[in-house]
């Protein structure tokens, strides 16, 4: 019976499928689209409300992408072992990945939910956030925070169904996740009837209810449509070697977003001693960045699973001929979107803010930003596909270097030295992405990820 079952989920994901890559991108795109454009929509209503609260949000949500960090990466290195396993036709062992999964994130989540709540208030203090800001700030952080597991959960469920290639399904949890995270954030943030103004604290109460909701959806759907059980038994004896490889490869690839994350943190330091314009600025131009680049990360996500269904079927060349393939039509497609954003920037811009002084150093930020955005779309696609094939300490080590001798460091002497302000700040980022850009084509070429590529697999020994 379990034969038969893999035997049909193997045909259904089969990547000789004509446009398989894009049956997998587009709704992963979507789900991605919705919840931006729920963070858009709710950035939107508080920018009317309050440019200090904006600055706030902006400063909360980037210790949270720090926080999140280690629950995305052990989610992510959950698919790309499913995905291996499905290749090969192992439903028992994809059942033991995802308890692990569950489990991982589920305690590294009670965690974090405490940091989050007890130690924001000095992190805040540290990036020097403007004082304005600060107590909307610490509200949210602290609401936010405390509902970590959801997150956690919901990235493990999401990423085992992406696995087994039902996005379409998630899909629709997802729509109705952003809907109704947008519906509650507008009657929340200015108040409706008998429901006071809330402000920031309605934007995170919208955001927690919503995840609660999808992920209560997901577990539901998990039971009628995932081919696989999901019990204690799946952790009898304790699958210590799962684990063990989802850390291998979540690891790595962890380092290398926490120090992305933590460069960032570092550049909004000098970003606040730039002022409220420059910090809301740099809110409004990374949200609309996001669409930038958005179909590009959906398409990355995309050819991991494919890579990891090819490398469970052994077919390294065709890993190497699609990946170029991939990567050439997401530099294509974030230049050609990004463009359209320059054009139009001005009348963008008006959706959130009618200060003349924000619009127009927000202008020149898109302008960089095309630079930026052709580096991106080669990282996003080379790197996720890297880590599918299990070289994952490459690009740990080049983002560090790059990330903080050229990020952080020319950030400063850009951005602060030489009194560029936050175009400087920007010119470093694009700079960044540039070099490493070209390092890993560099990578790629050589073929070095082919000698790693044993590394996902459980059977392997090493």
């Amino acid at each position: 019976m379990a034969e038969n079952a893999a035997r049909n989920i193997t045909a259904h994901l089969s990547p000789d499928r004509p446009f398989f890559l894009l049956h997998l991108s587009w709704p992963l795109y979507l789900d991605l689209l919705m919840q931006v454009l729920a963070g858009t929509i709710a950035l939107m209503i508080v920018g009317r409300y309050s440019s200090a609260t904006v600055a706030a949000i902006g400063n909360a949500n980037q210790i949270l992408v720090i926080l999140y960090i280690a629950l995305t990466t052990m989610s992510m290195a959950s698919a790309i072992l499913i995905s291996v396993r499905i290749g090969s036709n192992d439903l028992e062992q994809v059942s033991r990945i995802f308890a692990i999964s569950l489990l991982v994130n589920g305690t590294i989540a009670i965690i974090v939910s405490f940091v989050a709540v007890f130690f924001s208030k000095h992190v805040f203090s540290f990036m020097q956030v403007p004082k304005e800001a600060l107590p909307d700030a610490l509200k949210y952080i602290t609401l936010m925070g405390s509902a970590i597991v959801l997150h956690g959960l919901y990235l493990s469920f999401m990423a085992c169904f992406r696995s087994f290639s039902m996005i379409k399904r998630t899909l629709t949890v997802a729509v109705m996740m952003n809907v109704l995270n947008i519906t509650l954030a507008s009657l929340l943030i200015r108040g409706f009837g008998p429901i006071p103004a809330l402000g920031v604290q309605g934007v995170a109460i919208a955001s927690i209810t919503s995840k609660g909701v999808a992920l209560f959806s997901l577990i539901l759907m998990f039971r009628k449509r995932i081919p696989v059980k999901l019990s204690l038994k799946s952790l009898q004896p304790f699958p210590w070697r799962v684990l063990s490889r989802m850390v291998n490869i979540g690891l790595p690839t962890g380092l290398e977003e926490f120090s992305y994350a933590m460069s960032q943190l570092f550049v909004l330091l000098f970003i606040n001693s730039l002022g409220t314009v420059a910090v809301t600025t740099r809110v409004y131009c990374s949200t609309i960045a996001l669409y930038c680049y958005l179909f590009t990360q959906a398409m990355g996500q995309a050819s991991q699973v494919v890579a990891g269904y090819l490398i469970g079927g052994g077919r390294l060349e065709e890993v190497d001929r699609r990946t170029r393939r991939t990567a050439f039509l997401a530099v294509g497609i974030s230049l050609g979107t990004t463009t359209l954003v320059y054009l139009f920037s001005r009348s963008i811009l008006g959706l959130f803010t009618q200060d003349e002084n924000v619009i127009a150093l927000a202008r020149q930020i898109m302008l960089v930003e095309l630079a930026l955005e052709f580096s991106r779309a080669i990282n996003i696609i080379v790197v996720r596909t890297m880590q599918a094939c299990g070289d994952v300490r490459y690009p740990v080590v080049i983002g560090l270097l790059s990330m903080w001798s050229i990020q952080v460091g020319l950030s400063y002497v850009l951005g602060i030295g030489l009194g560029l302000g936050l175009v400087g700040i920007w010119i470093a980022l694009a700079l960044d992405e540039s070099v490493r850009a070209s390092l890993y084509i560099r990578r790629w070429r050589q073929g070095r990820w082919k000698s790693f590529v044993g590394n996902n697999s459980l059977d392997s020994k090493s």
